[in-house]
């Protein structure tokens, strides 16, 4: 990274569909991108700003995301200082596994609805027509990537 306030440390399971990802950011921001996993996370400093379902969301620190499988989303800083947070990505086989151990009988692996998210929409425009800095803009735009799919 080339600032003191950008890191990143990732880790991956040799033989199973898991990853985690622990990263503080001020200036950096994620593309357009999917991940072929479900995806946990929670903000633990600051705050992030992301796109997915045809909206701009912030998750503050202490509140969770989740995102389905395939499901496109960006990421950069909402706020000045930048912010950390805590990722887990989990197969679905994987997934279904810690389900069955935790409930016995009664596991299956769903689409993660609405309800299941505690972060909220930001107000104002869309993010496609408000102007940014270039420290924060999303490296996408509705001329070079799809559309965001459901992410929660």
């Amino acid at each position: 990274m080339t600032s003191s306030g950008e890191r990143a440390a990732y880790w991956r399971v040799s033989g199973l569909a898991l990853e985690a990802l622990d990263a503080r950011f001020e200036q950096y921001a994620y593309p357009m991108h999917a991940h072929d996993t479900y995806s946990f996370g929670v903000t633990d400093h600051g705050a992030q700003s992301f796109a997915c379902r045809g909206g701009r969301y912030v998750s503050a620190a202490g509140l969770v995301m989740a995102f389905n499988p395939d499901d496109p989303h960006d990421g950069q800083s909402a706020v000045e200082h930048g912010y950390r947070y805590r990722m887990l990505h989990l197969g679905e086989d994987h997934l279904r596994d810690v389900l069955a151990d935790a409930a016995p009988g009664t596991a299956g692996c769903r689409s993660l609805r609405p309800r299941s998210w505690t972060t909220r929409p930001c107000p104002g425009p869309s993010p496609a027509s408000t102007p940014r800095s270039p420290r924060t803009r999303p490296a996408w735009s509705s001329r070079n990537a799809s559309p965001p799919r459901s992410c929660f």
